[in-house]
């Protein structure tokens, strides 16, 4: 179950704004075990695995992924593994495309008529397949390739090189993708 909401960050500085989307994000976790599992979860109640992956120490049985950009947060709740990732459309640099794309990515890129939604929503899916094998940047993205197929500018398949499946949903100008290691998403 994925979980979206939208947060207004006006008049905060930079840093305020990092502080209260960590807290939204949080907020919105709690928001949905509550919904989904009927726990009320503390906030001491979120440990943080080895390499910063946010878990319920108290409830293995509840996986979740959380993801903020711009003034939307995600969270997703599984049984499973899993990561969420929401990216606000933006203009790319060549060199970070360059970096992390594999040929069929580049061509998925240069094949789609908006190129930066379509190196987001590649960014995307590498950093929810990241998040949901709990190891972030720290595993390289360019370690985790797609072949994305589309009919009429939509993706109607997504195969990855790793163990996973995969969902996109895209948002006017957002991207959310999301990873879960087990067969059904």
């Amino acid at each position: 179950m994925i979980f979206v909401r939208k947060f207004d960050y006006v008049n905060l500085s930079r840093g305020e704004k990092k502080i209260a989307e960590s807290k939204n994000g949080r907020r919105l976790l709690r928001f949905a075990v509550k919904a989904e599992h009927g726990v009320h979860l503390e906030y001491h109640e979120i440990k943080k695995g080895e390499y910063g992956k946010p878990f319920l120490e108290k409830y293995p049985d509840i996986q979740f992924s959380i993801s903020h950009s711009g003034s939307l947060v995600a969270v997703m709740l599984s049984r499973f593994e899993c990561g969420v990732d929401i990216q606000k459309i933006k203009e790319v640099k060549q060199g970070v495309v360059r970096k992390i794309c594999n040929d069929d990515e580049l061509r998925f890129i240069e094949n789609s008529t908006d190129k930066d939604r379509a190196f987001i929503t590649l960014w995307a899916l590498k950093e929810s397949y990241v998040k949901a094998i709990g190891k972030g940047l720290s595993f390289s993205l360019a370690k985790v390739n797609f072949r994305i197929d589309t009919e009429c500018g939509e993706i109607t398949d997504i195969h990855c090189s790793q163990k996973g499946s995969f969902y996109v949903k895209n948002f006017e100008e957002y991207i959310l993708a999301a990873c879960t290691l087990d067969e059904v998403v």
